[in-house]
């Protein structure tokens, strides 16, 4: 996304006709100056990658921006405020993707306001309306002698409450005390709501005692704000709360009170309870009766989790330790969706220095470490769990039937109609969980496209014949780590991969086998200190992300450039992700091993070292089969349907975008460039396994992995860019040709 800011933007800007210098990054097209004394801003629809401008000039005067419309994408898309001064930007106001409207800024002091949006490279939203008001500066008016009091009148009872345009729902209480319990009953409260309640109270005080909040933090919130005559002013006396903790008391001596109830697309809460009273403002409000003092509590028992921890593998779970997990897994997500998203965007970050180079598994060891210690924070019964390994290697020939993949656990391995969006297990997108990603869409998954897993045998020699690192992770990071991620697809085959909950126990996976490998050859007896670049680096560094890599520099765990989580903040580096056992903490909190293990019993003795420390070899552990349900197998039977379905309908020669007889005059590397860590990686895998392989045929399968994008658009056009396709061999104009050959 482009990053714009506002303060230091004067250089190499431009000057309009009438003096204002814009900031360079405006676009030309999209410069606006609006002059007199009163206007509006309308901005519909956007589009990406644009930095939009707009001039309210006022010389000598203060511009009030009432804000009645503000739909962008959030945390991706932000408008500027700032204060005009000097003919160019000054200082500024606020920055905001999300703004809870009606709401009002003021820039004061200067000539006028300037106002920007700019957006990312996807997802569009629809703008905003802001109206405007210039009024000049000037010497203060002499104050209008008092008129003499009358008596008062009783009050009289406002009537035709101007309730906002915005509001979805409304509700008056005029009466001189009463209850509000919203929602009523036991059901939580709606995604996309805008309740709106006037609590009516002419000339006295009104006052609002919570109880029972609970609401989304940071995404569903109240609002009070005081009432004069018929409507509601714009200061807050409470501003956008949340969370569950209760407010403290709401106090407004004026007409009374405007309480305004907003909630985002997903993740409802129970709402809240208050009680509303109306009294004379020179009435003292009765002192409450002092709580009797409770009762100490007990102090909870420390929690001393066994150490080294066991990961054990998924198949061999018990039912009971396999809900656990789930459960874990599916609280996290509901209660700490902001730091699940910081997650996601961490992995972002290190794309390219945590994938093809020598710091993928040593990065991802701490990636994992830090997501089951995210789950042990919350305390109870997830004090001391630990994320299970999905044994993939056993899967191999009935990928599609893993045990994984259950109704029950993390949900089916395809996902519904064509948007592939997960409807069962702990991310169904319209379950109780209501799984949302961090761009608020569903889960997503297409099984079957790729290659087969490694299976087990596999895995047995390739542990045996790769004794050395710079042999063994290339090798083990390409097929046997980027399978599953293509198979699944959706989420999984992109780098937010992690927005899946399959990722954690496949990468769980990943590090076991790592680990067996280091067990294997005797490298979980090396001394850390005693590590050289040799062990981990390959020879020449021949990438400049390669060479960039020092075995004691601090791995980047941060998720917006700079800040990072506290699971996170240990500074450690690949010398410290050596060991699983001696990881860094405090009396081996850190460490850990892998439990039972039947590939560690395939492959017997270690070759090196004095036997096996980070796994237990077992020979034939039978897979635990949890009960299921006849949902499960209706999913099951519907998978084989449209499997076959499928296959009969499957033509017999796809058709790519250039004719069998002109084929792509350009490298295969090159063609594989586009593609994200894992598809890359295996789309030259594939080339050097099958030499015979057409161009033709090559581009068709990297644009179907292309065209499992988000942004359909731009992958087209980058595709027909990098591939030097002459626009008269186009056959289709739909942007993923591949999923629908038949839009010509």
């Amino acid at each position: 996304m482009k990053s714009a800011t506002l303060i230091g933007l004067a250089a190499a800007a431009l000057p309009t006709a009438e003096g204002f210098v814009f900031p360079s990054n405006c676009d030309l097209a999209t410069r606006v100056t609006q002059t007199g004394s009163s206007g509006t801003i309308e901005q519909g629809t956007y589009g990406n990658n644009e930095v939009r401008c707009w001039h309210v000039e006022c010389v000598g005067g203060d511009v009030e921006m009432n804000w009645s419309r503000f739909r962008t994408e959030s945390g991706y898309d932000f408008v500027t405020m700032a204060q005009v001064a000097n003919n160019g930007v000054g200082s500024q106001i606020f920055r905001e993707s999300a703004l809870n409207v009606p709401v009002t800024h003021s820039a004061t002091g200067g000539d006028g306001a300037f106002i920007e949006l700019d957006s990312d490279h996807s997802i569009q939203g629809d703008g905003f309306t802001a109206s405007w008001t210039c009024t000049p500066r000037g010497e203060p008016t002499p104050p209008t002698p008092p008129t003499p009091p009358t008596p008062p009148s009783p009050p009289t009872p406002p009537s035709g409450f101007a309730f906002p345009s915005e509001c979805t729902s409304t509700a008056t209480h005029d009466a001189a005390s009463g209850t509000l319990d919203y929602p009523a009953g036991s059901e939580n409260y709606s995604n996309n709501e805008y309740a709106c309640f006037f609590f009516s109270c002419p000339a006295k005080r009104a006052t609002l005692t919570w109880r029972n909040y609970n609401t989304e933090s940071g995404w569903d919130f109240v609002s009070a704000f005081p009432v004069s005559g018929n409507a509601p002013g714009s200061t807050p006396v409470l501003d956008n709360h949340s969370g569950t903790s209760s407010p403290a008391d709401t106090v407004v001596d004026q007409d009374g009170i405007f309480l305004r109830f907003t909630s985002d697309g997903s993740v409802t809460r129970t709402g809240f309870e208050l009680d509303f009273t109306c009294s004379d403002v020179s009435t003292p409000p009765t002192p409450p009766t002092p709580p009797t003092p409770p009762t100490p509590p007990t102090p909870p028992t420390p929690v001393t989790c066994p150490t080294p921890r066991v990961r054990k593998a998924w198949s061999l779970m018990s039912c009971a330790e396999r809900d656990l997990y789930i459960q874990a897994v599916g609280s996290f997500h509901a209660n700490h969706k902001d730091d699940f998203d910081r997650l996601v965007r961490m992995h972002l970050e290190a794309g390219a220095y945590a994938h093809q180079t020598s710091a993928f598994l040593a990065w991802h060891r701490y990636y994992l470490l830090g997501w089951e210690n995210m789950l042990r924070s919350m305390g109870g019964v997830y004090s001391c769990i630990t994320v299970p390994y999905w044994d993939w290697e056993k899967d191999a020939g009935s990928e599609s039937q893993s045990v994984v993949f259950s109704p029950t656990t993390f949900g089916a391995a395809n996902g519904v109609d064509s948007s592939t969006c997960v409807n069962s297990g702990v991310a169904d997108f319209q379950g109780g969980n209501g799984w949302r990603d961090s761009r608020n869409g569903c889960l997503r998954r297409d099984f079957g496209f790729g290659w087969g897993f490694t299976g087990q045998s596999g895995m047995v020699s390739m542990i045996q014949d790769f004794p050395t690192f710079e042999g063994f992770r290339p090798t083990f990071e390409s097929a046997p780590h980027g399978a599953p991620h293509v198979a699944v697809g959706g989420q999984m085959a992109t780098f937010y991969s992690p927005e899946d909950p399959l990722f954690m126990v496949h990468h769980a996976n990943v590090d076991r086998l790592y680990a067996l490998w280091q067990d294997y050859h005797g490298y979980d007896e090396v001394a850390k200190n005693a590590l050289t670049a040799t062990h981990y680096f390959v020879a020449g560094r021949s990438t400049a992300q390669e060479a960039t890599l020092q075995l004691d520099s601090e791995l980047p765990m941060t998720y917006d450039g700079t800040s990072t989580m506290q699971w996170f903040s240990h500074g450690w580096t690949i010398r410290d992700m050596h060991h699983t056992i001696g990881m860094p903490g405090n009396n081996g909190e850190n460490d850990f091993v892998y439990g039972d293990d039947n590939l560690a019993g395939m492959l017997g003795s270690p070759r090196l070292g004095s036997g096996w420390n980070w796994v237990t070899p077992v020979n034939g552990a039978p897979t635990v089969n949890c009960p299921t349900s006849s949902t499960r197998r209706e999913v099951v039977a519907q998978e084989k349907k449209e499997k076959k379905e499928k296959k009969e309908k499957k033509p017999k020669k796809k058709t790519a975008f250039v004719s069998e007889s002109e084929p792509v005059v350009q490298t295969t590397e090159a063609r594989c460039a586009l593609s994200d860590h894992i598809m890359k990686e295996i789309c030259l895998s594939k080339i050097a396994l099958e030499p015979a392989i057409q161009n033709v045929d090559l581009f068709n399968y990297l644009a179907k992995i292309e065209c499992d994008k988000t942004d359909k658009d731009a992958v087209s056009k980058e595709w027909i860019e990098l591939m030097s396709i002459p626009k008269d061999k186009l056959k289709y104009t739909k942007p993923c040709w591949y999923l629908d050959p038949s839009q010509k």
